[in-house]
């Protein structure tokens, strides 16, 4: 089987995807859509979304990598397209001038509802989902609910199938040492190990308002992990100083992935002030801590639905009312005690181990496709 994916301008991450190492997790979105095809004797090309790989580098691990304007050539030499968003979009509309057969593209979506979502942008994605589902080879959805309401509002003709989107495990699971620690911060993260701390990661749909409350109005020391919102940690910036909190709020911008890992597991608990109420935001952030050993606390969305529907229990996981911050710190203080928290950290690193591990899951994604292929092998002919 051929398969087509997208890629964001990052072959070397790609490449670097293939064999775990200890310098930086394997990327979910590369290895179970694309990497764990190849590992089970499949072809890989790749549409770079940016249009900038040169066409004269080694493509490896991709047998071709075409620009966004090839891509109706690129899906002609292809068994299968797996496209996000509105490039998949695009996809499922331009097979249908394809040769016979036709209809190869399964579209790739975060979102798969229209109520509730708040930005008019995220709106119009939907309702353009909710159109190209029905021309697509099949859809594939992020959580158990969204499956479920794929599922009720497509034809039955039409494959639904569920993308848990693992994480590398096996990164997250040595031991951190002070050796991850930047020499430019040693004295800050002396600071910071003195006492407890809850640590919050991530960009898209993070709550830090509700962040800087929590850590004004109590006792709890936050870590704040930002690797790319340069604009957003200005004003965090601003604010930490403006409310007099740089003794609870400390703010890590671009850190390396061993030191992120090193903060994970020295803390003691995961702050999950992410709305997911309309898309899986957080998903992988939640699952790093759980990872490491953490337990979390998260607003109530798909993200905490769908850890709970896959066996996160009540002993390492709280889902808190969206925005109810005096209820999240209250849940924050409650985590036991250090003593106890080791007692629960091997249970919680099982779960991410069984159930979170991109390896698995990645597996479980490839015979997913490998059935639908198999389906068209009968009724095609190809």
């Amino acid at each position: 089987m051929h398969l087509l994916v997208s890629m964001n301008n990052n072959l070397e991450e790609w490449r670097n995807t293939l064999l775990p190492t200890q310098n930086a997790p394997r990327l979910p979105l590369a290895y179970a859509p694309g990497v764990a095809f190849a590992k089970q004797g499949h072809k890989l090309s790749a549409v770079d979304t940016y249009n900038s790989v040169s066409k004269t580098i080694d493509p490896y691990p991709f047998e071709e990598i075409y620009h966004v304007n090839e891509l109706s050539q690129a899906m002609k030499k292809v068994d299968i397209v797996s496209l996000w968003a509105g490039l998949g979009i695009s996809a499922v509309f331009k097979q249908l001038f394809l040769p016979y057969p036709k209809i190869r593209v399964l579209l790739n979506t975060f979102i798969f509802r229209l109520n509730t979502m708040p930005l008019i942008k995220a709106v119009k994605l939907g309702v353009m989902t909710r159109i190209a589902s029905r021309f697509a080879k099949g859809v594939v959805v992020m959580t158990s609910e969204q499956y479920q309401i794929a599922r009720q509002r497509l034809p039955s003709s039409i494959p639904v199938m569920k993308f848990v989107c693992g994480i590398d495990t096996s990164f997250f699971r040595p031991d951190a040492t002070p050796i991850d620690i930047p020499d430019n911060l040693r004295s800050i993260v002396d600071k910071l190990l003195s006492a407890p701390y809850v640590i919050m990661v991530g960009e898209e749909l993070r709550c830090n308002r509700d962040a800087l409350d929590i850590a004004a109005a109590g006792n709890l020391r936050l870590v704040r992990v930002s690797q790319y919102s340069e604009e957003e940690n200005t004003w965090l910036k601003q604010q930490i100083y403006k409310r007099g909190l740089s003794e609870r709020f400390f703010l890590f911008e671009k850190v390396s992935y061993p030191f992120l890992r090193f903060l994970l597991q020295n803390a003691s608990a995961y702050a999950g002030l992410v709305d997911s109420t309309w898309q899986p935001a957080g998903w992988t952030s939640a699952c790093e801590a759980m990872a490491c050993g953490l337990p979390v606390v998260i607003y109530e969305g798909l993200v905490s639905r769908e850890l709970i529907h896959l066996g996160a229990g009540n002993l390492f996981m709280k889902s808190i009312s969206m925005n109810d911050t005096k209820s999240f710190r209250n849940a924050l203080e409650s985590i036991p005690t250090d003593t106890h928290r080791h007692k629960i950290k091997r249970q919680i690193r099982l779960f991410a181990n069984n159930r979170l591990n991109l390896e698995i899951t990645g597996e479980l994604f490839v015979k997913e496709i490998e059935r639908i292929a198999i389906v068209d092998l009968y009724k095609y002919g190809y």
